[in-house]
């Protein structure tokens, strides 16, 4: 019995204190005999490589010190905790996102799940949590885009998915502010998918507001062209070209008078007058002429007739007859008072002066 044992309380002095709970030989002394072992406590997130055993070098008796290292060079994958005793989550079962290359994650570890419907995102990322000492997988939720307003969506931190669209609510909408500052400002009052920050989903559409007289072709449209999301802006387009004959205003919204009820007259040719628009009527008693011409006026909105007087030819002085401005029909006389008079002062110069009396 000449070879003395070693003492742990060595060990513990020199950095490598014994493992409480592991496996060691030591008596009730702290002591170990020659060839016995110990574990030793490791920091976190690694663990000894070989047991503190104690040797004897034909002189004294010493310790054989193990080095602690990285759980995972130690070849323990993803364990974590001091002497790497804390296992991690088995996720090989998830096949999608960035879990799908993973079999498993550390305790305090997380990857990405893609939800299996289109417009939909989970409201984060699969999580390994310590639970009772133990790793515990804690599953994401799949939920809607527009409900998903404050997530860890795949690559995001408290991201709002608002009008987002596609697998994993990956498509952005675009920005309707945005068609404002290209020269496309939505029309107040039309059609819009807009939401409260002014954003439109990829398909949703707007109407623009286009200047006097013209119309969009069709409407502003968001898109997708794989990369990001755009606008495919329309075209404003005269309204007779855009097929809303005589319609006139910003838009194209104000409807022309209908004019097909008259049958006479320069209107007797015509549908439909712009508002401003006019034409000329004729009366149905010789002798007679409108006083001005069919006008199609503006009123609260709307296009509305100003139909003419039919007034005795002596009487219009200053009228605006067919093809006339402010003009004097007095001694004219036939249909639409058309026939002019006859100038006396004419037979005078022709030598037929008017016999006074």
């Amino acid at each position: 019995c000449s070879i003395p044992p070693c003492d742990l309380s060595v060990a513990a002095t020199a950095g490598y204190p014994v493992r409480e709970g592991g496996t060691c030989a030591a008596d009730a002394n702290g002591k170990i005999p020659v060839g016995a072992t110990c574990d030793i406590d490791c920091d976190a997130d690694s663990v000894q490589d070989s047991q503190l055993t104690c040797t004897w070098n034909g002189t004294s008796s010493l310790f054989s010190y193990p080095t602690c290292k990285d759980c995972n060079t130690a070849g323990l994958s993803d364990y974590t905790g001091a002497n790497c005793a804390i296992a991690p989550c088995n996720v090989a079962a998830y096949t999608n996102g960035s879990c799908a290359s993973l079999s498993t994650l550390p305790v305090g570890g997380s990857c990405d799940l893609s939800c299996s419907e289109v417009g939909e995102v989970r409201d984060a990322p699969l999580r390994c949590e310590l639970q009772g000492g133990v790793g515990v997988l804690i599953e994401p939720t799949c939920t809607a885009c527009n409900s998903c307003t404050s997530c860890d969506g795949p690559g995001r931190t408290d991201f709002d998915y608002t009008d987002h669209t596609g697998a994993d609510c990956s498509i952005p909408p675009c920005d309707v502010s945005v068609a404002a500052t290209e020269g496309y400002p939505v029309r107040e009052g039309g059609t819009c998918a807009a939401d409260a920050n002014g954003k439109i989903p990829v398909g949703a559409t707007c109407d623009i507001d286009c200047d006097a007289d013209s119309v969009q072709d069709s409407q502003l449209t968001c898109t997708w062209n794989g990369t990001s999301s755009l606008f495919s802006y329309p075209t404003c387009k005269d309204c007779n070209t855009a097929g809303l004959s005589d319609y006139t205003g910003a838009n194209c919204a104000i409807a022309p008078c209908n004019v097909a009820a008259y049958t006479n007259g320069s209107c007797a040719s015509l549908s439909t007058l712009p508002v401003g628009g006019s034409c000329d009527l004729s009366c149905s008693e010789v002798g007679e002429v409108r006083d001005a011409p069919l006008r199609c006026e503006l009123q609260g909105g709307v296009g509305v007739l100003i139909e003419p007087t039919c007034t005795a030819c002596n009487s219009c002085t200053s009228c605006d007859g067919p093809g006339r401005t402010d003009f004097d029909y007095t001694d004219h006389t036939g249909a639409d008072c058309s026939i002019p008079p006859c100038d006396l002062s004419v037979a005078a110069t022709a030598g037929y002066p008017v016999r006074e009396g």
